[in-house]
Formats: structure tokens, sequence, C-alpha cells
């Protein structure tokens, strides 16, 4: 059976399996039940503290290249904002041979993908090949981790300055609402680095420079900072090899510890308003919640459809709600963010949404737990189908497990939430919890993305 449709079966049947345990009631109902799921890897780590998984499957036809360095948005020096996600525009503009930057050697093997992300955490490059290309796709990668803005001048530099402000143009300042929910983080986190925008502040621009990521590659990007996962159609013995020959000789070296986030000040509320050109309002509400893969975490991902859904029940009026959890490896936080109707009041979207927490903590409603959870089930399921996917998966597995073939243990962790920790969870992070509260206030004259009338800091 080819693997795409047989794991479409499988997510079918976890579906159908989460609906009969939906009408038995609310005591079975909250049973889920799993698929068997493994992703057999190997992994070791080089001498210069390079870690490595493989993790190969014939039923490829390619092979996937992924290499976590762990340096995010949280690692950018004060008042260079934004410096991780440049250094990661700026690799692409290396020329290891001298001539050719690595977005054209990465087109020239024919790469099906190759793309980068910067998160608050980690900062993580990727390329999909042909597997007779895996070579020269490894050869890149080591290049970057050796010598990552080698032939880099100032005018590429200018030039992927004005790349970066407008990618923050287009998915923030150009947007309506765009700065809502990137300004409740930042006050939840009371101006921690930890909520700062990946993208950076636009009043920091200006220190995004060649000589700034210069000293920024060379004290994070180093192979015992780094994580490199090969996946899909390869021999490991023959590829193990070459990764000890193409990236065994890149020296090592001291990687600055990263400053651990700081517990909030206050556990007071958090109440604010901004201005904004749109002619309806918008509200976001965020509170702390535990870090990825930590007790309670798993409970608050299961809590945001539900949430959103019974906040959207109440209204009964068209308003594009969407509750979700950013997970990050000291804090996540839980979200609850909607676009309102011209005349809503922001008031009673809240009330819906509290009283929407309230009936989960106060109820069993055991089967909606249990279809949840299968419904997340079949979506970790197809996270897998792809060979991007599954890099990508491994890899967040040994950042929050220290192990990347964690896929049953997902798996178990979410169809083992009992109902009480459940309804724990939401009383103790939603219903105790601090929360910041941005309210979106139609203003004539004010920029569609919101207008603070301050500037933000660190």
């Amino acid at each position: 059976m080819r693997r795409g449709v047989a794991l479409l079966l499988l997510a079918l049947l976890v579906l159908a399996a989460g609906a009969c345990a939906g009408r038995t009631g609310a005591s079975g109902g909250e049973r889920a039940y799993f698929i068997r799921a493994n992703l057999h890897s190997t992994r070791f780590t080089l001498s210069n503290g390079l870690d490595v998984v493989l993790h190969p499957d014939a039923s490829f036809r390619s092979v996937t290249v992924n290499v976590r360095y762990d340096v995010g948005s949280r690692h950018d020096p004060p008042s260079s904002t934004g410096l991780a996600h440049f250094v990661e525009h700026l690799t692409f503009r290396s020329k290891p041979d001298g001539t050719h930057d690595l977005s054209a050697l990465l087109a020239r093997v024919g790469a099906v993908t190759h793309n980068a992300t910067t998160t608050t955490d980690a900062t993580e490059y990727y390329a999909t090949v042909a597997s007779s290309q895996l070579p020269l796709a490894l050869f890149i990668e080591a290049a970057r981790m050796a010598r990552p803005l080698d032939g880099v001048d100032e005018q590429g530099a200018l030039a992927e300055r004005s790349v970066v402000r407008n990618e923050r143009r287009e998915r923030f300042s150009d947007v309506a609402y765009g700065e809502l929910v990137l300004r409740a983080v930042h006050l939840l986190f009371e101006g921690d680095a930890y909520g700062t925008p990946t993208a950076g502040f636009a009043h920091d621009d200006e220190r995004l420079s060649l000589s700034n990521a210069k000293r920024f590659v060379s004290a994070h990007y180093r192979p015992n900072n780094a994580t490199l996962v090969i996946a899909g159609a390869f021999e490991p013995v023959s590829t193990a090899a070459l990764v000890r020959e193409l990236f065994g000789e890149i020296p090592a070296a001291r990687v600055p510890r990263s400053r651990m986030l700081p517990p909030p000040s206050s556990q007071k509320n958090v109440d604010r308003t901004m201005a904004t050109g749109v002619d309806a309002p918008a509200v976001a509400l965020a509170w702390l919640i535990p870090p990825a893969g930590a007790r309670g975490w798993h409970e608050m991902e299961l809590a945001t459809d539900l949430v959103a859904e019974l906040t959207r029940e109440e209204l009964g009026e068209p308003a594009r709600i969407h509750a979700e959890v950013v997970s990050m490896e000291e804090a996540s936080v839980f979200l609850v963010h909607a676009e309102l109707q011209p005349k809503a009041r922001p008031q009673a979207f809240i009330g819906a949404v509290e009283r929407a927490v309230a009936i989960l903590v106060d109820r069993r409603l055991g089967a909606l737990l249990g279809n949840e959870k299968t419904r997340v089930i079949a979506q970790r399921t197809l996270e897998l189908e792809s060979i991007e996917g599954r890099a990508h998966v491994l890899q967040s597995f040994v950042a929050r497990y220290d192990r990347a073939d964690s896929i049953q243990t997902e798996l178990h962790a979410i169809s083992d939430v009992r109902y009480d920790e459940f309804a724990s969870a939401l009383a103790r992070y939603l219903q105790q919890g601090r929360r910041v509260t941005v309210v979106a206030v139609p203003t004539r004259g004010a920029p569609k993305a919101g207008d603070w009338g301050e500037p933000w800091s660190l």
C-alpha cells in the first residue's frame, strides 16, 4: 500500500474510533484510540558536538536535510531585535565556492523545497533533494555551518535588510490587526526577549548590519549548538561516514548560555486598548502555560478548538475566532483572538470565552474531549506523511524530549489525558493564571495594523 494512502486510512480509522468513543457518554467518551507509530532513527554525536539523527525510509523517493541551530529571536541582542531572522536570510547569500550563493547551489541540485524558519528558540534550515544529490546537499549545509557568511558583502546585506523589512510589512504592518497578537504576547512576557517578534521591531532595522550578523554567527552557528537530521531514501552507513567527513572538522566553540526566562513580576491581569484603522473591533487574550512537552501542555493543546467552538456557539454571530498554543521551550502561550463585527462589544466576546472555559472546567464533557483527542492524534499522524514534515517532527522531538523517536510518547500522552487533569489545567492556567487582554478599537486615521502611540522596547 502506498505510504500516503496508508497514513490517510489510519487517520480515518482513528477518527471513526473517536466518533464511536464519543457516543459512550461522559465517562467513556474521553477515551481516545491511537495508532502505533514509529520513527526509528539512529542518533550519534560527532567529536565537535554536532548532534546527528538518521531516519532512513526507502518508501520515499527523496531525502530531506534539516539543520537546526539553537538560536532564535530570544537571543537577539537588546536594541538589535530581528537579528536572528536577518542572519537566516543572509546565510543564503553565502558563496562557499566563491561564485554561487547557497540559494543558487540548492537550485542547481534540483531541490524540491529549500527554505528556513526562525522561531523564538531556534533557526531551522531544510532542503529536500533527490537521493543522488544528498552529498551536495550535505556539503551546502556543512559550508553554511563552517562559513555562514562567506562572500556576503555590504550591498547584499542592505538588499536582505530590505527583504526582511518587506516581510514584516506583508505579515504584520500592512495587515488588519497585524500588531494585536504580537503586542499581547509582548505584554505577557513583560517586555522580555522571549516575547519579541521574530521579525524584530521596525525601529531596530538600522541595526541589522553585516558586522552585527558576523558577530552573531560566530557565537551561535557552531556544531555543538546544532542538530542535523537526515530523513528519507538514503543508505545510513555511507551517509554517516559522509557526515563525519563533511562536518567533523568544523571547530566547536563555547556558545553563550541563554538567559533563563524570569518569572512574571506581577500576577495581576493586564488590560490594554490599541487604536486601529479597521472599522470593527478585535480582541486578543493571552495566558502563560507550560513549555512544549511539559506536564499540562497537552491538556492546553486539547483545549484550543473546544474553547473556540463553545465561544462561537454562545455568540451566535459571525466572528473570526481562533485559539492556539504557541509552543516554546521555556514557556508557551495560550491565545484566543477574534475579529468581531463592527457593532459587536469586545466585553461580550471576553465574557463568552470565560464562560466557555467555565463550562469545560465544571461539566464533564468527556465526549467532546474524546473527539478532540482523536482529531489531534489524526493530525499528528498526517504530519508524518511528507518527508519534510518527518524531519521537522524529529527535530522537535530532540528539542522537546531529547529523543528523536518520541511519536509514540506523544500519542500516548494525548490519549492518556484524563478529564480531571484537563479541567484542572484549564482552571489553573485560564481561570487562575495571569491574563493579558488587548482590545483593538476602531479609530479614524490609525494604521490598520494597530497603533500604540509608543515605541516598543526590551
